[in-house]
């Protein structure tokens, strides 16, 4: 979790970024009506880049797993379920190098504020705000047909070692990138240089690139593709600030 406020008067997406940036662990909150928010996918997307074991999950309220979309749906999912939570805050204890309290600590912890949290919870009201709308039986058909065809061209990739399935980590910080430049490109939230972010994945990909092919020969299949995605977004995130700069410019 970050240890930093954000001092009053300064600008707050450089500021909310540059703490995001230096934390450790994240929670992102879902609700309906808050699923599809543009400042949702920034603080995410600061979150998942901020350090190579940096750690995010989604946490859902009144929500199910397949109501979340897009670059959140990567994540991993926590439901409003005793156990569940209990999962995540033990994730979230030995993510540190040297955990907070102990397991049995933690448990009996979690035993007496679990009813005060589920409490909480329960009763909170309803809100006017207009809920995202569900997804369709088309659109869950789509994604998993997405999703298995990613299976299928990572082919064996699923058996070997952990560090050739880490290029899960920049898939999900590639889609991050891509909404967060399409919010930009449309002017739907402020101006924002987004070239130290795609030449940060550009460099975790190099390196990942290049420990995979030193152990199995050869570059995956999925590796490739995110690569050439890769280099395909860093393009359009040039020209396109480049052009902006020579506005600002003349």
């Amino acid at each position: 979790m970050s240890e930093h406020d954000i001092d009053k008067g300064t600008r707050n997406i450089p500021a909310i970024s540059k703490t995001l940036e230096e934390t450790q662990f994240g929670v992102i909150c879902l609700t309906p009506e808050n699923l599809n928010a543009p400042w949702l996918l920034f603080e995410a997307g600061a979150l998942s880049k901020s350090q190579e074991d940096a750690r995010v999950w989604t946490f859902l309220y009144d929500l199910e797993y397949v109501d979340v979309q897009g670059p959140l749906s990567q994540f991993q999912h926590t439901k409003v379920k005793e156990e569940d939570v209990r999962k995540l805050l033990q994730a979230i204890n030995r993510g540190y190098t040297t955990p907070s309290v102990t397991d049995q600590q933690l448990q009996v912890s979690f035993d007496r504020g679990w009813p005060d949290l589920e409490e909480m919870l329960r009763i909170i009201p309803a809100t006017s705000e207009a809920s995202a709308p569900k997804r369709t039986d088309r659109e869950l058909v789509e994604e998993s047909l997405t999703i298995l065809r990613k299976m299928a061209a990572g082919e064996d990739d699923f058996y070997l070692p952990p560090i050739l399935n880490a290029d899960n980590q920049l898939w999900s910080s590639l889609e991050i990138l891509k909404y967060k430049f399409e919010l930009v490109e449309t002017q739907s939230v402020p101006p924002t240089d987004l070239r130290p972010e795609i030449e940060e994945l550009v460099q975790k990909a190099r390196r990942l690139r290049t420990r995979i092919k030193n152990i199995r020969g050869e570059i995956p299949l999925r590796l490739d593709v995110l690569w050439r995605e890769l280099m395909q977004l860093r393009e359009k995130i040039r020209k396109y600030t480049e052009q902006e700069e020579k506005r600002y410019t003349e």
